[in-house]
Parts: C-alpha cells; sequence; structure tokens
C-alpha cells in the first residue's frame, strides 16, 4: 500500500497539479455526482480523510495520488513526496 503525495503552495499549484494529472489520464474520485455540488468524501489507502484543501487522485495503475498545500505536508512522514513547488 501506497500514497504518492505532491506539495504544493497554493491554489494556483493546486490547479495547475489537477489539470495535468487529469491530461495524463488519472481520475478524481472526489468530483460530485452529476446535480451536486459537494465533493464525494475520499479516505486514503490508510483510512485517513482527504479534506482541507487537499484532493486525490487515482493513476491509470489505481494508485494513489494526494495533491495538498505545504501545511498537509505531515502526510510526508508516511508517504513518498514526488514534488515540491515553493513560489
Amino acid at each position: 500500500m501506497s500514497e504518492s503525495v505532491i506539495l504544493c503552495e497554493g491554489y494556483h499549484d493546486r490547479a495547475f497539479w489537477a489539470g495535468w494529472l487529469l491530461y495524463l489520464g488519472c481520475t478524481d474520485p472526489g468530483l460530485p455526482p452529476v446535480g451536486r455540488t459537494t465533493r464525494t468524501p475520499i479516505d486514503d489507502p490508510w483510512g485517513d480523510r482527504v479534506i482541507g484543501g487537499q484532493f486525490a487522485y487515482l493513476s491509470n495503475t489505481q494508485q494513489f495520488i494526494r495533491v495538498g498545500s505545504l501545511w498537509c505536508a505531515r502526510y510526508a512522514a508516511f508517504s513518498t513526496p514526488v514534488c515540491w513547488i515553493p513560489s
């Protein structure tokens, strides 16, 4: 069981990564169902909820990817950070 973490500094960095991951074929399991505006709650592989400015994606091979701001860096101790984008 693993989780990749992309640490970003702000909203625009997260938006960039969201677009890039979707372009690469990742899926966003938190997208709201049709007709709703509230995102679907998502848990990581260890059962921790992805909340507070964090977003979850699944790669083509169903690997879990978390995109979040630097304040959620506490997850990096349990995961493999793949990128840190300072502004």
